[in-house]
């Protein structure tokens, strides 16, 4: 009975943190005026769906200067929507329930993203209370964790997300769901539920947006391995012998791993061929031709004509684009990432280079064209500053130094590998495969953005590796010093009395009453 009354005090704690997370994170939003991000052209892919346009349809499609809160009811034609581009994501459940929110209360019969914004901030909220719940350690340490994140999703760079057309709130809520399952996965040592809550987190997460299915390098390893490998080997027994008798403990796992691969190759496979060619064209003419010193060769590598080499640094929608030209055909085919990763591995120096422009690009953090205000708002040619000590902090220090990222990503992955250690609780292990997979995924997601975008819209794509490195750096420092935060938060344990001959000796506690 008292173990059930522990559990139900344990999951109310976690109801009110999430609560307290989504009503500040509503407030922060919604205080002074709303705040959010004007729509840059790819919030129509999105809403194409729902048959919603930004404002007055037509009219408004060339205003990318205010957040126009209100999304209404158009009959689009063909090409109109988004160049025709229809993007699929896990986005669309939370602005579906806004559709029914906006019409619900009276606000038109379309969609207003102040009621999509207090949908998203309800679902960061749950996952909060869920990563608080997971976390290790006391209800203190546990609450400075989460109020660091929340410092870090509050923040100006990504808040504006919650208020906006596109698809990145669900990839951010996405991101604390799978760090809430990992860390219960690890402590639980793999059981069923945790194993379900993790596939569930991966799959919400990695169909928010095409960019997050780099979310695979981490969950793929977890599913696989287990928690066997950590829990260590009987007496005397072999490896062979284990194989043997515990194999089948590893099916779960596996079987997760198989649906989660299966659903990522599923989204990607409907991934608009528009959005594909799009990609792979500002990875050759945007980010590798322009910065190389023999674009000519480097067309030749991929298998693409030499003379395309004029098109460098010109859009796909420029007037003098490689696309107008009929030596392009076949360029999907041929630039894949594999294919324009070579290149760049032929010249180390080269890649030293990209590796450079990725960091400057992290190093901005924000994006300086994407604006926060209605037109209503005075302040609507300024990006807001309510919540921005994180992006008042990393471009202090990293704008100078770039480099300096790569180090905190480094350090922040030192601390999770320190916890993970044998011997260690499990509690504090889970903190460290926490930092560890964060760190795993910081590298993974700005590859994936240099490799397959590169300097496209750079600032704004690398949005998703800026939050992991945050998440990643917390991790990191809770992983160095959870041990000195235990200490501090737990109640000193008393000693037990001891015994001279028939004569009871007190604790020291005790003689210190």
């Amino acid at each position: 009975m008292r173990a059930w009354a522990r559990l139900g005090e344990a999951n109310l704690k976690a109801a009110f943190v999430g609560l307290a997370f989504a009503v500040t994170m509503a407030a922060r939003l919604f205080v002074s005026g709303p705040v959010g991000l004007s729509n840059q052209g790819d919030g129509s892919r999105l809403m194409c769906w729902f048959g919603l346009s930004e404002g007055t349809g037509y009219a408004n499609l060339g205003r990318r200067t205010a957040v126009e809160l209100t999304w209404s009811a158009h009959r689009w034609y063909g090409q109109d929507c988004g160049e025709g581009v229809r993007y699929l994501s896990s986005e669309l459940v939370p602005v579906k329930l806004s559709m029914w929110g906006t019409h619900l209360f009276g606000l038109g019969s379309g969609l207003d993203l102040r009621v999509l914004a207090v949908v998203n901030c309800v679902i960061l909220g749950t996952a909060a209370a869920l990563l608080f719940r997971a976390l290790p350690g006391p209800q203190e340490l546990r609450l400075a964790i989460t109020a660091l994140l929340w410092l870090v999703f509050a923040d100006g760079t990504f808040a504006g997300y919650l208020m906006s057309a596109y698809s990145e709130p669900a990839m951010f809520a996405g991101l604390l769901f799978v760090i809430a399952a990992v860390c219960w996965y690890w402590r639980s040592s793999g059981s069923v539920a945790s194993l379900l809550s993790l596939v569930a987190s991966a799959v919400f997460a990695l169909t928010a947006k095409t960019q997050a299915v780099t979310l695979l390098v981490g969950v793929l390893p977890l599913l696989l391995l287990r928690s066997r490998l950590h829990n260590g080997r009987a007496a005397g027994e072999t490896w062979t012998a284990r194989l043997r008798s515990g194999w089948r403990g590893y099916l779960p796992g596996a079987g997760a791993a198989l649906v989660v691969l299966m659903v990522a190759a599923l989204h990607v496979g409907a991934t608009p061929a528009r959005v594909t060619e799009q990609n792979r064209y500002n990875a050759v003419f945007l980010e590798m031709l322009p910065h190389s010193s023999h674009p000519g060769e480097d067309l030749r590598n991929l298998g693409l004509d030499p003379s395309l080499a004029a098109a460098s640094g010109k859009t796909l929608l420029d007037s003098e684009t490689a696309a107008a030209r009929p030596e392009y055909s076949g360029l999907v085919d041929k630039a894949t990432p594999l294919r324009t990763t070579m290149v760049y591995l032929r010249e180390p120096l080269r890649f030293a280079s990209l590796l450079g422009r990725g960091l400057d690009g992290m190093a901005r953090f924000r994006p300086d064209y994407i604006y926060s205000y209605p037109a209503s708002e005075p302040g609507r040619s300024h990006l807001e500053c309510r919540v921005c000590f994180v992006e008042q902090a990393w471009t202090t220090v990293f704008l100078p130094s770039p480099w300096l990222i790569f180090v905190l990503v480094v350090v922040s992955m030192a601390g999770g590998a320190l916890a993970v250690r044998k011997g260690a609780s499990r509690g504090r292990q889970a903190m460290g495969v926490v930092a560890l997979f964060l760190g795993g995924e910081v590298v993974a997601q700005f590859w994936a953005v240099m490799l397959t975008e590169g300097s496209a819209d750079l600032v704004k794509h690398l949005a998703l590796a800026n939050l992991l490195t945050c998440a990643a750096a917390v991790f990191g420092l809770a992983s160095w010093l959870i041990p000195w935060g235990v200490a501090l938060f737990s109640p000193p344990r008393e000693r037990p009395a001891r015994r001279r001959g028939s004569v009871e000796v007190p604790s020291d506690t005790e003689a210190a009453h």
